[in-house]
């Protein structure tokens, strides 16, 4: 008898359980990546429609927040990114570069102790800080200089 060389293939049944694994590991990532939707980027936190704050590059969105907090915290920001926050009104999504932000008495984000919104109406934020006793503050998402730039000689 003449034995020709061959290749061994798996049985039918390690054959089966690989391919078992295969799918059950896609349908966890899948399940993974459906429940990321809606939570902050930085800290996992469930994300309020109205408080969301978005990471832009050109006109897609890069990364969710659920605050400023969080949002400012993030280390990767690419140098040609913007924000786009929520119109405290409307709900509109709104560049950050345009609106009004206020602080006030209302918490914005009371796990996070946040008390900061956006308005995209200069009349609605004014009508916000008479009314709950808020002041207007400077863009929290703005870029701020390198420490090195800000002190010339070092």
């Amino acid at each position: 008898m003449r034995r020709i060389a061959s290749l061994a293939l798996p049985s039918k049944g390690l054959l089966g359980g690989f391919v078992a694994i295969l799918v059950l590991s896609f349908a966890s990532r899948m399940h993974v990546l459906e429940g990321s939707a809606g939570r902050c980027r930085l800290d996992g936190a469930q994300i309020e429609p109205l408080r969301i704050v978005e990471l832009m590059d050109h006109g897609a969105v890069l990364a969710s927040f659920c605050s400023y907090g969080c949002a400012r915290a993030w280390p990767d920001v690419p140098a040609g990114a913007s924000w786009r926050v929520r119109d405290e009104v409307s709900g509109a999504p709104v560049d950050a570069e345009v609106v009004l932000f206020v602080q006030s008495r209302v918490p914005s984000v009371a796990a996070r102790g946040e008390r900061i919104h956006a308005f995209r109406e200069a009349t609605e934020a004014m009508n916000h800080c008479e009314q709950f006793g808020g002041v207007r503050i400077a863009n929290p998402l703005a870029k701020r200089p390198a420490a090195d730039a800000a002190t010339p000689g070092k």
